[in-house]
C-alpha cells in the first residue's frame, strides 16, 4: 500500500504546488476550483502511472 500511495500522492502534491504558484485572484471560488482541479489532475496522472507500472510488470515476466 505504501508504494501505491506514492503513485497518487506525489502527482497530486506536484500539481497543487504548480497551480498554487499561478494563482492571481484570491477569491474563494478561484482557490477552490484550483485545488479541485489540481487534485483531479493529480489523481488521474497517478492512475495512469499506476496502470503503466502494472502493465510493465506483467510484460516483463
Amino acid at each position: 500500500m505504501k508504494r501505491v500511495s506514492s503513485y497518487y500522492l506525489l502527482p497530486t502534491v506536484f500539481f497543487l504546488l504548480l497551480s498554487a504558484s499561478q494563482l492571481y485572484e484570491e477569491s474563494i471560488h478561484t482557490i477552490f476550483m484550483t485545488i479541485l482541479g489540481s487534485i483531479c489532475l493529480g489523481l488521474l496522472t497517478g492512475f495512469v502511472i499506476h496502470i503503466a507500472m502494472i502493465i510493465k510488470r506483467k510484460v516483463s515476466k
